[in-house]
């Protein structure tokens, strides 16, 4: 991914530090560090460690201005609606612990015009296993609705969430009709760069969790089978419902029940 030209998104010291150690010279532009309810003192670190920092609340601005002082930020914004395969994973709105609500941007603007703070960047991000083409170029609109606050904007970073076939035979997202919505975006606002963050999506059909039968259990017409993994080995299951393929390497080539 590196030799590739991708980016790192991080949103612990730990891993700053691992990128770094891996990559010395990287450039800020590449490593992002987005917390979310971080100590100041990550936040501290973060520009250490040469980030791309990203507050997504008012309070550190608000408690901690000597830390994001004559520093340049990206600020996280809630953009009210969020989308996903499973209510936990949706990223916006009031249910959602993440972004600053809109409310909030005059007494942003306050402070970073106090505090001589610029803002390079504005981000969004909805939520996870999304399908829907249109929601990216949505983002994107949205916060071209604020960056009248933010004069110096380089960039904006619409999160990602891009959605995963979980089951044979599920649509994929149609990639072309997304970079199509973005690039009509991008032909209106020419002057931003659009940073993306395709995370899972580029590893989450890269590999598969392999396991043994322990046990064999019935109970009336219910039947179950005992593994030596669990949710310590995947727990998306049973915190997200999410969908998992199990195939039987023992009868691997027999014709599916």
């Amino acid at each position: 991914f590196h030799d590739l030209g991708l980016g790192f998104e991080c949103v612990s010291p730990a891993e700053l530090e691992h990128v770094k150690h891996l990559f010395p010279n990287l450039e800020v532009d590449r490593l992002l560090f987005t917390p979310n309810f971080a100590p100041r003192e990550e936040y501290r670190r973060g520009f250490a460690l040469g980030a791309t920092v990203t507050l997504d609340a008012l309070y550190p601005l608000e408690h901690w201005p000597e830390e994001f002082s004559d520093k340049e930020i990206v600020l996280r914004i809630d953009p009210g609606k969020g989308e996903g395969h499973h209510r936990y994973v949706i990223t916006a709105g009031n249910q959602s612990k993440f972004g600053i609500p809109p409310f909030e941007i005059p007494r942003v603007v306050e402070l970073i015009e106090k505090h001589n703070i610029t803002v390079v960047g504005l981000h969004a991000h909805a939520g996870s296993g999304i399908g829907n083409t249109s929601n990216w170029s949505d983002k994107a609109m949205f916060l071209a609705g604020l960056t009248k606050h933010f004069t110096q904007l380089r960039y904006v970073n619409l999160g990602g969430g891009f959605g995963v076939p979980t089951k044979l035979g599920d649509k994929r997202l149609n990639l072309a009709e997304v970079n199509r919505s973005l690039n009509a975006f991008s032909a209106l606002h020419p002057e931003w760069k659009i940073w993306i963050e395709p995370g899972r999506y580029l590893v989450a059909e890269a590999g598969v969790l392999l396991g043994t039968v322990s046990q064999l259990k019935s109970k009336g017409e219910k039947y179950y089978i005992g593994t030596d993994v669990g949710m310590n080995s995947l727990i998306r299951p049973s915190l997200y419902g999410a969908w998992h393929d199990i195939f039987s390497l023992s009868k691997w080539g027999e014709a599916l029940q």
